[in-house]
């Protein structure tokens, strides 16, 4: 798990440390961000993204690896040492990731929302200026968007990469992603020195330091909920849910998709109607969808949920009982893989290419491949359901007998002559009679 060299989008973006202000690392914001409601993590979480100062005696927090109830931290003395003079200072890596300037035709900045959230008003010198890759800047402020849960940073430039091209002064707002830290001695405050206390006596002594009024209740319940996050947070596999029924069809739109990209972004069926996905939602004894959370969501009881999915599977019931999953749609390969794993710990079976190919090999629960192709077939409660008015272009299981309330991967002879092929874009079919 990739922690140390990450930011924290809610503190590690203010500057590094200014005298005594607090730091969380991404792993601790993470963990604290998907609790369930809790007075006490609001109360940090608005501490350290407000940017405090405070005579704190430890400000470089982050989660530990091995242990739920437990949080490292570095003293503010020795993180001083560790950064010397560049403990504030930043590089671009993107300028892709600027926010753009353009003006519509009234004469507005087409980000003024953003700017005007950042208490930013751009100069002539702003919107002239071009940052270059390596430009070094320190961070003002912050923003996260309410609706996308997008983070976007102001910063100002210290110096400029650009041979006669005065930086001072000029401000930007750009995506946190684009900047790193000037110094790599950053990376150590993660990794050397560290010590760790109970997470109730760190939460404590911030509240205290801060003069925030708390029971003892408050902080074991607290405790117990930022445990509870932390197992979910270092279990992918609590992201997994699985869905069925109308949710089927609204974890297809891509504005579910936590990024779009790989076969995830570029699913043909992500900007259809919810009727496409009729012959779907209208069997959950037989149909249903995987699908895994991101990790901007949050808890629910003990359950994870999100707004947002890093890859998803329609998980079918065959008729000889077996389980079955379908092409896995993913955003990169490490969710392709954990999707994987996740289906070999069910018990299930799955394609061995993740294609949308008829003509496959099945692969069981302990990754064997079987010595046939996969010839399989769904057998639906009703047959009408799987008369539609429109289809989805269905991966593996193509062949629908309309009659018979059949769904598989092959044709079936029988006395029916109502089998379709669904495997079309647009939500129609062909006859399977008419099949080359």
């Amino acid at each position: 798990m990739q922690r140390f060299s990450q930011f924290s989008k809610l503190s590690l973006l203010e500057g590094l440390i200014l005298e005594s202000k607090l730091e969380f690392s991404k792993g601790l914001v993470d963990v604290l961000s998907i609790m369930s409601e809790d007075r006490i993590k609001d109360e940090l979480l608005r501490a350290v993204s407000l940017g405090v100062d405070r005579d704190f005696s430890s400000n470089y927090l982050d989660i530990t690896n091995d242990k739920d109830e437990y949080i490292e931290y570095i003293p503010t003395s020795k993180a001083d040492r560790i950064l010397g003079e560049n403990k504030d200072k930043w590089k671009i890596t993107d300028t892709g990731k600027l926010l753009k300037m353009d003006k519509n035709d009234k004469g507005e900045f087409v980000n003024a929302d953003l700017f005007s959230r950042l208490s930013y008003v751009p100069t002539q010198g702003d919107i002239e200026y071009s940052p270059k890759v390596g430009d070094v800047c320190k961070i003002e402020r912050e923003t996260t968007n309410p609706r996308t849960g997008k983070v976007s940073v102001l910063i100002s430039f210290l110096d400029s990469s650009q041979r006669g091209m005065p930086a001072t002064g000029i401000q930007r707002v750009i995506r946190p992603a684009a900047l790193s830290p000037l110094s790599d001695d950053y990376s150590r405050l993660w990794k050397e020195q560290r010590a760790r206390f109970k997470v109730g006596k760190i939460a404590k002594s911030i509240l205290t330091t801060l003069g925030i009024s708390f029971t003892e209740t408050e902080i074991a319940n607290f405790s117990s909920k930022f445990k509870s996050a932390w197992l979910n947070y270092n279990d992918a596999f609590s992201r997994f849910d699985l869905v069925e029924g109308v949710k089927i069809a609204y974890w297809y739109k891509s504005d579910r998709y936590s990024e779009q990209r790989s076969t995830l972004g570029s699913s043909c069926m992500k900007e259809k109607d919810s009727y496409f996905f009729n012959i779907y939602s209208k069997n959950p004894d037989v149909c249903k969808l995987l699908i895994l959370y991101d990790q901007t969501g949050k808890m629910e009881g003990d359950k994870f949920v999100s707004n947002f999915i890093m890859g998803r599977a329609l998980v079918w019931t065959l008729d000889d009982g077996r389980t079955f999953v379908d092409r896995i749609y993913y955003i990169d390969e490490k969710v392709c893989e954990l999707f994987k794993d996740y289906i070999a710990r069910m018990g299930w079976f799955r394609k061995n290419y993740q294609d949308s190919d008829g003509d496959f090999y099945l692969v069981d629960p302990q990754g064997n491949k079987e010595n046939t192709r996969g010839r399989i077939k769904v057998k639906v409660k009703d047959p009408k359901t799987v008369n539609c008015s429109k289809y989805p272009y269905i991966d593996t299981m193509y062949y629908v007998d309309r009659e018979e309330g059949l769904i598989s991967n092959y044709r079936i002879y029988n006395d029916s002559s109502d089998v379709i092929i669904c495997r079309s874009t647009s939500g129609y079919y062909e006859n399977a009679d008419d099949e080359e």
